[in-house]
């Protein structure tokens, strides 16, 4: 299990490390890409004004359809199988925000919590036993 949060972390390191590298390119600036203090990749994603009115199933899928070159540019980057897309609309508009996030499979708050607290305590405990 140790080795598995150890891939984790290594991953996230790696995407961060990619991030930092690509963020000044041109292709970069193209797709308008930017990336917040976790490192998660993000864009706005707005309709044109002829497709303001479609109805929003198939607003959602020109969306999707305007996401393509962004996802074959992160798949360029060699991080694809590393992230994860959320597609989220922005409220009051018709925008929608695409963010690509670290996929994290066993790195969890619920795990670092609970291992955290065994640690505390066995410490706690090694500290009185030596004491």
């Amino acid at each position: 299990m140790i080795y598995k949060i150890y891939r984790d972390i290594v991953n996230y390191f790696a995407i961060r490390k990619i991030v930092k590298r690509s963020s000044k390119s041109v292709d970069w600036e193209k797709h308008q890409l930017r990336v917040d203090w976790v490192y998660r990749i993000y864009t706005v994603v707005n309709p044109t004004k002829y497709e303001i009115g479609d109805d929003p199933i198939v607003l959602k899928q020109k969306m999707l359809e305007k996401t393509y070159p962004i996802n074959a540019y992160i798949d360029k980057l060699g991080i694809s199988d590393l992230v994860a897309a959320s597609w989220e609309p922005i409220p009051n508009s018709n925008a929608y925000l695409l963010v690509y996030y670290p996929i994290f499979n066993y790195l969890t708050v619920w795990k670092v919590t609970v291992f955290t607290f065994f640690l505390l305590v066995g410490s706690i405990m090694a500290y009185l036993h030596f004491c």
